[in-house]
């Protein structure tokens, strides 16, 4: 009947609708990060068969991690030092981050060789005379690595942990002790003396929040954390870099800890032998001048050991709970903090929001005397002038908000006519616009004429422990 052939049809309609709408909603909203699922064992006689790195082979390389030996910026403090470098990975997404992480380096006389992951930040540091650095290479055949933030797990993030590898990698074959940090860390006091111990080689921070029941166990799956770490030169280290280098360079669906510590667990040659904790404060690092035959307490071995968790702490940041146990428990140790990373939270911005709640962002960017803000809405019509933070702030606001609206557009039609793919498109595309316009603004907060200024340390944690902040 008529009817019949009705219903059959608004069915039909209404499946097909049901279809094209999930099919659209896919296209805009990217899916889900799927289960971690861990790599298999590592196939060592395949790793030896890829090619090594050859950073060490760019003289620019080379001449930076010359200048910036020393750890200390006046060479004089201490002599013994001299074959230490301290390593940070950049990406240009991340340079106010870079500024912040300058502050507590410059407080403390420390001196650092940023280490640029992409073109864009490299220009930066050159073009501003920050420092000396170095562009990783790109690997051929896996990518180049973007100058825009990465989530935890993306390609580009995962191709960033793997550039940051190398980079040590190479320094390690040179004949430099390595102190390797993230930028989004916040250094308190002077790390030094946690970190190089006669008969140890590898000295990490933990993924252990303080305060927490659960304690590092080795041979957990919990893994130590590649953000923060200390790690001398001698064959097996430089062995056990340059292997993870090879593994994270051939797959790029993992991150550069996952990769470190499969292959460190389970590598034969040299062997793990990690220690239950590191031992107590270093003064004395003249063992730092002996030949590398001495290092290690057990033959062909790299010998480990995992720092405090409160002192050197690992998610304590993310929110004020994780904050209040943290302060709790550096209490409880009866020392002052080192160290606090802003991890375990994804996304550049909820990181800089941690930093800043707790009274670890410092860094400020001040335009130059001569220079005369736009209004706001000058500036969204593309000026090449940026009134600093808080212009961005405003700007982020007036972008997302716009971008806010043309997603409303695309979801209206979407409900309205499901077919109107033309539309759609168009909505999309100005989305995407407007986001692409965002970034570029961003790009000029810290581009153009300006000072990056450092605030003074408002942080509870300096008043966490047996004596005030020196």
């Amino acid at each position: 009947s008529i009817w019949r052939l009705i219903q059959q049809m608004m069915t039909f309609l209404l499946v097909f609708g049901y279809v094209m709408l999930a099919f659209h909603l896919i296209q805009i909203h990217p899916a889900k990060v799927e289960e971690f699922v861990p790599p298999s064992k590592p196939d060592f006689e395949s790793l030896e068969k890829i090619p090594p790195s050859k950073i060490t082979s760019y003289p620019e390389f080379v001449n930076a991690c010359k200048e910036m030996a020393g750890y200390y910026k006046d060479s004089t403090k201490n002599p013994l030092l001299k074959n230490t470098i301290f390593i940070a990975g950049i990406n240009y997404s991340y340079r106010d981050f870079f500024h912040n992480f300058r502050c507590y380096t410059d407080r403390l006389g420390i001196k650092f060789l940023p280490i640029s992951l992409d073109p864009n930040i490299y220009s930066y540091i050159k073009n501003n005379n920050i420092a000396p650095t170095f562009l990783m290479p790109d690997v051929p055949g896996r990518g180049k690595v973007l100058s825009e933030a990465s989530g935890f797990g993306g390609k580009n993030f995962n191709l960033i942990g793997c550039r940051k590898i190398e980079a040590v990698a190479g320094a390690l074959a040179l004949g430099y002790n390595v102190v390797f940090s993230d930028v989004d860390i916040a250094i308190l006091r002077d790390p030094i003396h946690h970190l190089f111990f006669p008969g140890v080689d590898y000295v990490h921070s933990e993924n252990i929040p303080c305060g927490s029941t659960f304690r590092w166990r080795f041979n957990h799956s919990m893994e130590g954390n590649t953000g923060f770490y200390s790690v001398r030169s001698n064959p097996q280290t430089i062995r056990t870099w340059d292997l993870t280098y090879r593994a994270c360079s051939q797959t790029p669906l993992y991150d550069d800890q996952t990769m470190f510590w499969l292959i460190l667990r389970n590598n034969l040659n040299p062997i793990a032998s990690p220690l239950p904790t590191c031992p107590a404060q270093q003064e004395d690092f003249s063992h730092l001048q002996q030949p590398p035959s001495h290092q290690g307490t057990v033959p062909n071995s790299v010998v480990s050991c995992p720092l405090n968790s409160c002192l050197f702490s690992a998610g304590g940041l993310r929110s004020y709970e994780t904050f209040d146990k943290l302060k709790r428990g550096i209490k409880l140790t009866g020392q002052l903090a080192v160290t606090a990373h802003a991890n375990w939270m994804n996304g550049r911005q909820n990181k800089q929001d941690a930093l800043t709640r707790t009274g670890l962002w410092l860094a400020k960017w001040q335009p130059a005397a001569q220079y005369q803000p736009q209004p706001l809405q000058q500036q969204v019509q593309g000026s090449e002038s940026f009134d600093g933070i808080s212009g961005m702030n405003h700007l982020n606001t007036n972008m997302r908000e716009k971008s806010s609206l043309a997603m409303n557009h695309v979801n209206a039609h979407l409900g309205s006519n499901i077919n109107n793919s033309k539309r759609m498109r168009q909505g999309r595309k100005k989305h995407q616009q407007l986001l692409q316009q965002q970034q570029q603004q961003r790009r000029l907060q810290s581009d153009n004429a300006g000072n990056w200024t450092c605030r003074p340390i408002t942080s509870p944690l300096l008043k966490t422990g047996p004596a005030a902040f020196p």
